[in-house]
């Protein structure tokens, strides 16, 4: 673990998967320093890095590329664990496909493992819209306190 005494940022390229403990010191020049100590957690397994979209329209293909890596370098294989019926994913490329019939808004759960069991979840809520219709995409907040004015920034997508 190097750390650039310019910026304080702390990074390493390369460390084995596993626990490893980590102290940090810090001085001033002037006599006065502090030192933090912790345990890093270090996942050997697959990442999912990509954002799945948000949203799509009923009748239109919906697609989703997943962006993985493992950084042991294994192969990847991709599946849906939870999603609307006819849903699809190729295994070995993690391309999602699904077409919908019915608007509304679907809870999907996608995993990618590796050669060595190990895996890595996305879970998500797909918004499929009607075309040609005004609909409201923001989430209302459900919570208020007295006293505080309450603000709610809503979004419209007219299609």
């Amino acid at each position: 673990l190097m750390i650039d005494p310019q910026s304080g940022m702390a990074g390493a390229e390369s460390l084995p998967a596993g626990e490893h403990t980590v102290s940090v010191r810090v001085e001033d020049g002037e006599g006065g320093s502090d030192t933090q100590q912790f345990t890093l957690n270090l996942s050997g397994g697959p990442v999912i890095l990509s954002v799945p979209p948000e949203y799509t329209y009923t009748a239109t293909l919906y697609n989703y590329s997943i962006d993985a890596l493992d950084p042991g370098g294994s192969p990847l294989v991709y599946s849906v664990v939870s999603g609307p019926a006819g849903m699809t994913i190729d295994q070995d490329n993690g391309l999602l496909e699904w077409q919908a019939d019915i608007g509304g808004t679907y809870d999907i759960i996608l995993e990618v493992s590796n050669s060595k069991g190990e895996t890595a979840r996305q879970n998500f809520s797909l918004r499929v819209l009607e075309p040609e219709a005004i609909q409201i995409i923001s989430d209302a907040k459900t919570e208020a306190y007295d006293s505080i004015v309450y603000e709610y920034q809503l979004a419209v997508l007219n299609t």
